[in-house]
């Protein structure tokens, strides 16, 4: 079984007072990809991106 999942906009993770902790959005995604291809010396899957 897969599941996709469509998300539009940012994720907003917020602590117990409701306060914002950290924003995930599609940017954070890309640099988090390319950074961890780069540590680990995989290439970056250009088809990727559009």
């Amino acid at each position: 079984m897969k599941t996709v999942f469509w998300l539009n906009g940012s994720l907003e993770f917020l602590d117990d007072r409701e306060h914002i902790t950290e924003i995930v959005d599609v940017f954070w995604f890309i640099d988090h990809y390319i950074s961890y291809c780069r540590e680990h010396g995989i290439p970056v899957n250009e088809r990727l991106f559009l």
